[in-house]
């Protein structure tokens, strides 16, 4: 008689639902502590790690510059205009408001105010310089080597005049990182790249001059510099390279700035600096969190109540708005980026609306999102220094909803079927 004995099988364990679980558990406290983060006053919990939203409030100062230039033409003088803007802009200087006036028959005088968090030195920079430029050569008559007299090299009245000036280049290119020297070191150089036409004559020009000490003219200041050996036979198109004698990469980036942006023709001279009273549009940051906090949940829980959408749809768009918003202020806060706290508060309410609209309307969804990133685009390269702010951070804004959305539609499937 055999005895045969039955054991019950084990249940099989669900590896793929322990993972998925697990993985939840993750991401949904990846969510819980980037809400955390970006609440108010939350960078009080720990002295070890400081993430507190970093304001520009105390950062702003104005400035109004009275520029002279010698030109009534009206022509010339909205040139200068729109260089000077364009300098500014571009640096990011946040409001700028030019104003011209002639003052004479053959002068007139522009008033630039700016206010921003900017550099002060680099806006006096960018405001201050004419910055024109021309291709000199060495005068054969002068002792460049005299001892006694170290600033020859220097002198405009040292040097000759070439037929090489700023309208024979089509862009001055600064590598954003220094270039390593000769002797070892490091430094930043312009590369002066010349119009298609004019390219052979630049490359016979230096072939002409190979080796020789010839100079770079910037409003009657020469920077010397040494054209590269070329041999004769050379086909490469030639550039001129030059030192920057700068040390960081926004010096640098305001000197290509003062290269590319246009070029004043006529004298140009500051006159005046006057200290203004700043300008600064200033929300409290703890109140305006507690604002949109309220505001937030009073408006879905009326659209709850007077059944204005589906319970599923507002808790999906609820869970998209305040993950997209924390992932948002989170980030500010943990790389110290400077912010506009009423830029943000306008972002935010923006991205409110913005969410709830398309997912009320899926169908529209990626086209709106479409035309709304390409308008912001354009607002972002042709707005000023605040609308592009405000512009690259709803671009942000928006590819970051987008995201939010599949993750957490993906979360509450998932948590709904466990």
């Amino acid at each position: 008689m055999k005895i045969r004995f039955k054991f019950s099988k084990k249940p099989k364990q669900n590896i793929k639902k322990i993972l998925k679980s697990i993985l939840l558990v993750l991401v949904g406290a990846i969510f819980i502590s980037t809400v955390l983060i970006s609440l108010p006053l939350t960078e009080r919990i720990s002295d070890k790690v400081s993430f507190n939203l970093s304001t520009k409030n105390k950062d702003y100062w104005s400035k109004e510059y009275v520029v002279s230039v010698n030109t009534t033409d009206k022509k010339e003088l909205r040139k200068i205009k729109q260089i000077i803007y364009k300098r500014l802009r571009n640096y990011g200087v946040e409001k700028v408001s030019i104003f011209s006036d002639v003052v004479s028959d053959t002068d007139s005088e522009f008033r630039i105010v700016v206010n921003t968090t900017k550099d002060k030195e680099l806006v006096y920079k960018l405001v201050s310089n004419q910055h024109s430029f021309e291709i000199v050569t060495r005068k054969k008559d002068v002792n460049f080597d005299d001892t006694e007299n170290p600033y020859a090299i220097t002198m405009r009245d040292n040097y000759e005049d070439t037929e090489w000036d700023y309208n024979d280049f089509r862009t001055v290119y600064i590598p954003k990182s220094k270039l390593r020297t000769s002797d070892g070191g490091r430094q930043f150089f312009a590369i002066f790249k010349p119009w298609t036409n004019k390219q052979s004559a630049l490359t016979s020009f230096l072939k002409n001059h190979k080796g020789e000490l010839l100079g770079l003219d910037i409003d009657s200041f020469v920077y010397p510099f040494q054209v590269q050996d070329i041999d004769k036979d050379s086909i490469n198109q030639e550039t001129i390279t030059i030192a920057v004698y700068v040390e960081t990469e926004e010096e640098a980036r305001v000197t290509s700035l003062l290269y590319n942006s246009g070029h004043i023709e006529v004298p140009y001279t500051l006159k005046e600096e006057i200290n203004r009273e700043t300008e600064i549009i200033s929300l409290d940051y703890v109140k305006l969190s507690i604002g949109l906090a309220i505001s937030l949940l009073a408006s879905y829980l009326y659209m709850l109540i007077f059944k204005y959408s589906s319970k599923e749809n507002l808790l999906l768009s609820l869970f998209t708005t305040v993950i997209t918003l924390s992932i948002y202020l989170a980030y500010l806060k943990l790389t110290h980026i400077a912010v506009d706290t009423f830029l943000l508060a306008i972002q935010f309410i923006l991205m409110m609306i913005f969410i709830k609209a398309v997912s009320d309307n899926q169908d529209s969804d990626l086209f709106v999102s479409l035309i709304l990133i390409l308008a912001f685009i354009l607002i972002s390269l042709l707005g000023t220094g605040i609308m592009m702010t405000f512009a690259q951070g709803m671009i942000a804004l928006i590819a970051l909803a987008k995201v939010s959305s599949i993750l957490t539609r993906w979360y509450i499937d998932n948590v709904k079927k466990i």
